[in-house]
């Protein structure tokens, strides 16, 4: 950002409503900006932690709500309002994703934890049926606890001064001096509080949407149909792409079938903690399945050169697999195509972090004499396979069960090959790629670069059924929100 821009951001942050008095609120000159940029970029980080604690006290408020709601002295307030999945009043749903949207502006994916949480105790109250609120209401209670504590928790962690008007903890607040001592029947007080509440986040939402650009189109990402990958598991033609044509594990498809029945289809969940569960799983089930092709894409790779380097004194072998095929410049050419796929890829999927993807960034950047060494294949490729063991165990409970050494070499395996890479380029308009498609059957040591290529570009371009790309940046906050609330590693 440049520095006038930052300064002209940071008055348009200085007239949103957090809260916090103007005193509070971190002063700069439009000189700084100049003179002193980190010093800005201070200020306005302080006053993004600002609304994020404006949020928190809210949720903690709104929480606080529907604790009452559920406790034993609001029985029949309760039951009027039991039908949960219908009742648009006392859920915040719609305001909890404009703040997520917010922070989504100011690239805040990373503190977004307390709404994620608020946001799947809301669905997870919704998904419960109407006849089994009042008997559930103890476990109920028990999830409200521990979400409470969460958040407070949270507001602790970010140092939030408890001066805020939106505090109800805080006595000084006009707003929730006036918001305690309205004159209500006790039976419907819980629900017109929860109004006002939501009402108060909205008008301040308008404000920050009068001073700060908000793309309204991506409140999409916090959606349900998003956040499970809906486009992707409800189309059979991508998942056959992803298990059939790309993994190449078409035994695992079947398990998908089952999963898909569990997980993805359920319309009720036992607790809180399942429901984020079955969320997660659609997400690292996609998040894995795109790790396992690029690394199968290398074993193959790999395959191929130790076939050449095995077999190039041997005239009579097929498809003229030689050494001379595989020189150094080439197998270089090769890994540099390779490489940027992968860099490309996990940026994209924002999967920067995972250790076997690093390691095959790293890996394909040697130096390309190592990978005319047949040993050293044997031990890279075997490293490979133990990983991508490991991800089907996990995630499918299935063995995979690689092309062997001949199948990949022969012409029937090349040549459906090609037929599956030509029906995907012309179905997507990649036409562009069917000379490449083509020379397979001369030179068949580029198939998983090929591969690669074709399966980022058919992700990439197509719109998965939904007119909207999928944001794995979103997908990313969410699994590392649902990794520390369930206490385990999704992907």
């Amino acid at each position: 950002m440049r520095r006038g821009s930052m300064f002209v951001h940071y008055v348009s942050l200085m007239q949103l409503d957090t809260g916090y008095s103007i005193e509070e609120k971190p002063k700069v000159s439009r000189e700084d900006a100049y003179e002193y940029p980190a010093k800005v970029q201070q200020a306005i980080n302080e006053i993004y932690n600002q609304v994020l604690c404006c949020y928190i006290f809210d949720m903690l408020s709104y929480m606080d709500l529907l604790g009452q709601l559920f406790s034993e002295n609001s029985e029949n307030e309760l039951a009027e309002v039991s039908n949960l999945q219908e009742n648009k009043v006392v859920f915040l749903s719609d305001n909890i994703i404009d703040m997520m949207n917010v922070l989504y502006s100011f690239g805040k994916l990373d503190d977004m934890d307390p709404l994620w949480t608020v946001y799947m105790f809301v669905k997870y109250l919704r998904s419960i049926e109407k006849n089994e609120i009042l008997a559930r209401r103890e476990n109920i209670q028990n999830e409200h606890h521990n979400v409470y504590q969460r958040l407070a928790h949270k507001l602790n962690k970010q140092k939030c001064k408890k001066q805020n008007e939106y505090n109800a903890q805080y006595s000084n607040s006009e707003f929730y001096n006036r918001f305690q001592s309205l004159d209500l029947n006790q039976q419907h007080k819980i629900v017109a509080l929860i109004a006002i509440l939501k009402q108060s986040i909205y008008k301040r939402y308008q404000k920050v949407e009068e001073h700060i650009h908000i793309d309204t189109s991506c409140r999409f990402y916090f959606s349900a149909t998003h956040l499970k990958l809906e486009s992707v598991w409800h189309s059979k033609e991508i998942v056959r792409h992803l298990f059939v044509d790309f993994a190449e594990v078409p035994e695992c498809k079947r398990k998908y079938s089952q999963i898909q029945k569990y997980h993805f289809e359920r319309p009720q969940f036992d607790s809180l903690q399942d429901l984020i569960e079955s969320v997660a799983k659609s997400q690292s089930l996609f998040v894995n399945l795109v790790k396992f092709i690029f690394l199968h894409s290398f074993w193959k790779q790999l395959t191929l050169i130790n076939l050449a380097l095995l077999l190039s004194d041997n005239e009579e072998q097929p498809h003229r697999l030689r050494l001379e095929m595989m020189n150094q410049e080439k197998i270089n050419d090769l890994n540099k195509f390779f490489y940027r796929y992968v860099k490309l890829s996990t940026d994209y999927f924002s999967i920067k972090d995972d250790l076997g993807l690093i390691f095959l960034k790293y890996l394909v950047k040697m130096p390309a004499n190592l990978f005319t060494n047949v040993q050293f294949n044997k031990t890279v490729k075997k490293y490979l396979l133990k990983y991508m063991d490991e991800i089907y165990s996990q995630v499918f409970g299935c063995e995979t069960k690689l092309v062997r050494y001949s199948g990949i070499i022969s012409s029937r395996y090349i040549i459906n090959r090609q037929a599956i890479f030509a029906e995907v380029c012309q179905k997507h308009n990649m036409m562009d790629i069917m000379p490449s498609i083509k020379e397979l059957t001369r030179y068949n040591i580029s198939e998983s670069n090929l591969s690669i290529h074709i399966f980022y570009k058919l992700i990439i371009d197509i719109d998965f059924e939904c007119n909207c790309q999928i944001d794995f940046d979103v997908i990313r906050s969410f699994n590392n929100f649902s990794d520390e609330f369930l206490g385990t590693t999704s992907y």
